[in-house]
Protein backbone atom coordinates (compact mmCIF):
# COMPACT_ATOMS: atom_id res chain seq x y z
CA UNK A 1 0.00 0.00 0.00
CA UNK A 2 2.97 2.53 1.16
CA UNK A 3 4.83 1.70 -2.58
CA UNK A 4 1.19 2.30 -4.28
CA UNK A 5 0.52 5.83 -2.32
CA UNK A 6 4.62 7.31 -2.84
CA UNK A 7 6.09 4.98 -5.06
CA UNK A 8 6.94 6.28 -7.99
CA UNK A 9 4.43 6.85 -11.57
CA UNK A 10 4.58 7.38 -14.89
CA UNK A 11 2.39 7.96 -17.53
CA UNK A 12 4.36 6.39 -20.78
CA UNK A 13 4.11 2.91 -18.44
CA UNK A 14 1.28 0.82 -19.19
CA UNK A 15 -0.27 -1.47 -16.34
CA UNK A 16 0.44 -4.44 -18.37
CA UNK A 17 4.46 -3.63 -18.42
CA UNK A 18 4.44 -1.95 -14.68
CA UNK A 19 3.56 -6.03 -13.89
CA UNK A 20 6.66 -7.59 -15.75
CA UNK A 21 9.39 -8.57 -13.64
CA UNK A 22 12.35 -6.30 -13.99
CA UNK A 23 14.52 -9.06 -14.48
CA UNK A 24 13.00 -9.70 -18.06
CA UNK A 25 15.55 -9.52 -21.05
CA UNK A 26 14.88 -9.54 -24.61
CA UNK A 27 16.65 -11.93 -26.55
CA UNK A 28 19.13 -11.16 -29.09
CA UNK A 29 17.75 -10.56 -32.34
CA UNK A 30 19.14 -9.98 -36.18
CA UNK A 31 16.10 -7.89 -37.04
CA UNK A 32 17.90 -4.52 -38.31
CA UNK A 33 17.14 -1.01 -36.85
CA UNK A 34 14.40 1.14 -39.28
CA UNK A 35 11.84 0.08 -42.22
CA UNK A 36 12.26 -3.41 -42.56
CA UNK A 37 12.75 -5.01 -46.43
CA UNK A 38 8.65 -5.82 -48.11
CA UNK A 39 7.25 -3.34 -45.18
CA UNK A 40 5.42 -0.06 -47.24
CA UNK A 41 6.18 2.94 -46.43
CA UNK A 42 4.97 6.15 -45.35
CA UNK A 43 4.93 7.78 -48.88
CA UNK A 44 5.61 11.28 -49.76
CA UNK A 45 3.57 14.56 -48.45
CA UNK A 46 2.03 16.20 -51.84
CA UNK A 47 0.68 19.11 -50.59
CA UNK A 48 -2.09 19.69 -52.55
CA UNK A 49 -3.50 22.44 -50.82
CA UNK A 50 -0.82 24.68 -52.09
CA UNK A 51 -1.28 27.76 -54.76
CA UNK A 52 -0.28 26.95 -58.37
CA UNK A 53 0.44 30.12 -61.16
CA UNK A 54 0.37 28.95 -64.21
CA UNK A 55 2.48 31.45 -66.88
CA UNK A 56 3.13 31.30 -70.01
CA UNK A 57 6.98 31.48 -71.22
CA UNK A 58 7.47 32.95 -75.14
CA UNK A 59 11.25 32.89 -77.02
CA UNK A 60 11.67 36.40 -78.27
CA UNK A 61 11.66 35.94 -82.02
CA UNK A 62 15.07 36.05 -82.73
CA UNK A 63 15.70 33.53 -80.33
CA UNK A 64 13.50 30.48 -81.71
CA UNK A 65 15.82 29.23 -84.04
CA UNK A 66 18.82 27.57 -83.83
CA UNK A 67 22.12 29.76 -83.55
CA UNK A 68 24.22 27.80 -86.11
CA UNK A 69 21.95 27.01 -88.94
CA UNK A 70 19.39 29.82 -88.38
CA UNK A 71 16.52 27.31 -89.09
CA UNK A 72 13.53 27.55 -86.60
CA UNK A 73 12.48 25.51 -84.05
CA UNK A 74 10.28 22.64 -84.37
CA UNK A 75 7.37 21.42 -80.83
CA UNK A 76 9.32 18.94 -79.24
CA UNK A 77 5.95 17.96 -77.59
CA UNK A 78 2.42 17.76 -79.17
CA UNK A 79 2.18 20.82 -77.04
CA UNK A 80 4.66 23.98 -76.77
CA UNK A 81 2.83 25.04 -73.49
CA UNK A 82 4.12 23.77 -69.92
CA UNK A 83 3.18 25.36 -66.66
CA UNK A 84 5.84 26.66 -64.32
CA UNK A 85 4.69 26.42 -60.73
CA UNK A 86 6.46 28.52 -58.44
CA UNK A 87 6.21 28.20 -54.67
CA UNK A 88 7.63 30.02 -51.46
CA UNK A 89 7.81 27.43 -48.91
CA UNK A 90 6.94 28.96 -45.13
CA UNK A 91 7.29 26.50 -42.30
CA UNK A 92 6.92 23.39 -44.66
CA UNK A 93 7.15 20.52 -42.10
CA UNK A 94 10.20 18.04 -43.07
CA UNK A 95 11.07 14.58 -41.36
CA UNK A 96 14.71 14.64 -40.00
CA UNK A 97 15.86 12.26 -42.32
CA UNK A 98 15.02 14.69 -45.44
CA UNK A 99 16.92 17.16 -43.90
CA UNK A 100 19.77 15.22 -42.99
CA UNK A 101 19.56 13.79 -47.01
CA UNK A 102 19.22 17.47 -48.20
CA UNK A 103 22.61 18.07 -46.36
CA UNK A 104 24.22 15.63 -48.08
CA UNK A 105 23.16 16.67 -51.10
CA UNK A 106 24.33 20.94 -51.01
CA UNK A 107 27.46 19.97 -48.48
CA UNK A 108 29.52 19.76 -51.69
CA UNK A 109 27.98 23.17 -53.49
CA UNK A 110 29.56 25.24 -50.53
CA UNK A 111 32.82 23.79 -50.10
CA UNK A 112 34.24 26.10 -52.83
CA UNK A 113 33.03 28.95 -50.58
CA UNK A 114 34.21 27.34 -47.17
CA UNK A 115 37.24 27.49 -48.69
CA UNK A 116 37.34 30.68 -49.94
CA UNK A 117 36.61 31.99 -46.29
CA UNK A 118 39.59 29.96 -45.39
CA UNK A 119 41.81 31.47 -47.44
CA UNK A 120 40.40 34.72 -46.84
CA UNK A 121 40.89 34.55 -42.65
CA UNK A 122 45.09 32.86 -43.63
CA UNK A 123 45.92 36.05 -45.57
CA UNK A 124 44.53 38.42 -42.16
CA UNK A 125 47.35 39.46 -39.77
CA UNK A 126 45.26 39.36 -36.93
CA UNK A 127 42.82 36.50 -35.50
CA UNK A 128 41.12 35.56 -32.71
CA UNK A 129 40.61 31.54 -32.55
CA UNK A 130 39.16 29.31 -30.03
CA UNK A 131 38.04 25.23 -30.28
CA UNK A 132 34.90 23.59 -27.87
CA UNK A 133 33.61 20.05 -27.61
CA UNK A 134 31.01 18.82 -30.77
CA UNK A 135 29.02 15.60 -30.72
CA UNK A 136 28.85 14.05 -34.17
CA UNK A 137 26.45 10.89 -35.27
CA UNK A 138 29.21 8.25 -36.06
CA UNK A 139 29.30 4.63 -36.34
CA UNK A 140 29.29 2.82 -32.95
CA UNK A 141 32.51 0.90 -33.37
CA UNK A 142 34.59 2.77 -36.26
CA UNK A 143 33.92 6.49 -35.95
CA UNK A 144 33.82 8.64 -32.98
CA UNK A 145 31.27 10.72 -31.59
CA UNK A 146 33.56 13.15 -29.61
CA UNK A 147 34.94 15.92 -31.99
CA UNK A 148 35.58 19.48 -31.93
CA UNK A 149 34.01 22.93 -33.62
CA UNK A 150 37.18 25.53 -34.47
CA UNK A 151 36.60 28.85 -34.52
CA UNK A 152 38.67 31.40 -36.64
CA UNK A 153 37.99 35.04 -36.37
CA UNK A 154 39.36 37.85 -38.61
CA UNK A 155 38.28 41.59 -39.32
CA UNK A 156 36.00 40.91 -41.70
CA UNK A 157 35.07 36.94 -42.15
CA UNK A 158 34.52 33.87 -39.18
CA UNK A 159 35.38 30.48 -40.03
CA UNK A 160 33.81 27.30 -38.70
CA UNK A 161 35.61 23.92 -38.77
CA UNK A 162 33.92 20.71 -37.46
CA UNK A 163 37.59 18.49 -37.00
CA UNK A 164 37.93 15.01 -35.16
CA UNK A 165 41.49 15.84 -33.73
CA UNK A 166 42.10 19.12 -31.05
CA UNK A 167 45.94 18.86 -32.31
CA UNK A 168 47.66 21.80 -33.68
CA UNK A 169 47.39 20.77 -37.14
CA UNK A 170 43.94 22.36 -37.19
CA UNK A 171 44.84 26.03 -36.41
CA UNK A 172 48.02 25.16 -38.72
CA UNK A 173 45.77 24.18 -41.76
CA UNK A 174 43.81 27.30 -41.47
CA UNK A 175 46.56 30.12 -40.66
CA UNK A 176 49.38 28.34 -42.46
CA UNK A 177 52.01 30.13 -43.41
CA UNK A 178 50.38 33.37 -42.24
CA UNK A 179 51.80 36.27 -39.94
CA UNK A 180 50.09 38.22 -37.26
CA UNK A 181 48.59 38.14 -34.04
CA UNK A 182 46.68 35.18 -32.61
CA UNK A 183 44.56 35.89 -29.84
CA UNK A 184 43.68 32.56 -27.94
CA UNK A 185 43.06 30.82 -24.37
CA UNK A 186 46.41 29.02 -23.10
CA UNK A 187 45.77 25.68 -24.95
CA UNK A 188 49.06 23.92 -25.88
CA UNK A 189 47.92 23.56 -29.08
CA UNK A 190 48.05 27.64 -29.80
CA UNK A 191 51.43 27.67 -27.93
CA UNK A 192 53.18 25.69 -31.03
CA UNK A 193 52.06 28.41 -33.55
CA UNK A 194 54.33 30.62 -31.43
CA UNK A 195 57.10 31.48 -33.52
CA UNK A 196 58.75 34.68 -35.19
CA UNK A 197 55.74 35.47 -37.29
CA UNK A 198 53.04 34.63 -35.61
CA UNK A 199 52.18 36.29 -31.98
CA UNK A 200 49.91 35.09 -29.25
CA UNK A 201 47.71 36.95 -26.80
CA UNK A 202 46.40 35.02 -24.41
CA UNK A 203 43.09 35.74 -23.60
CA UNK A 204 43.28 35.83 -19.79
CA UNK A 205 43.86 37.55 -17.43
CA UNK A 206 47.31 40.26 -17.00
CA UNK A 207 49.16 39.08 -15.09
CA UNK A 208 48.68 35.60 -16.64
CA UNK A 209 49.27 37.41 -19.82
CA UNK A 210 52.37 38.81 -19.01
CA UNK A 211 53.61 35.56 -17.54
CA UNK A 212 52.42 33.03 -20.72
CA UNK A 213 54.24 35.83 -22.70
CA UNK A 214 57.66 35.10 -21.02
CA UNK A 215 57.02 31.57 -21.36
CA UNK A 216 56.45 31.39 -24.80
CA UNK A 217 59.27 34.03 -25.17
CA UNK A 218 61.93 32.01 -22.85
Amino acid sequence: MKHLVFGRKSEKTSSASSRKSSNTTRPPSDRKRGRQPGVPGNGCNLHNNLPVVHESVNLPVNEQCCATCHLPFKPFFNDAGCDVIEVEVKALPLSPATISFGEGVITPFFEPVAEAIREFVARSDQWHADETRWIVWGHEKTDSHKHWLWVFLCDQVVYFSIEDSRATVVPESVIGDGSGTLVCDRYSAYKKLASGAVSIIGATSTFENKSWAATLNA
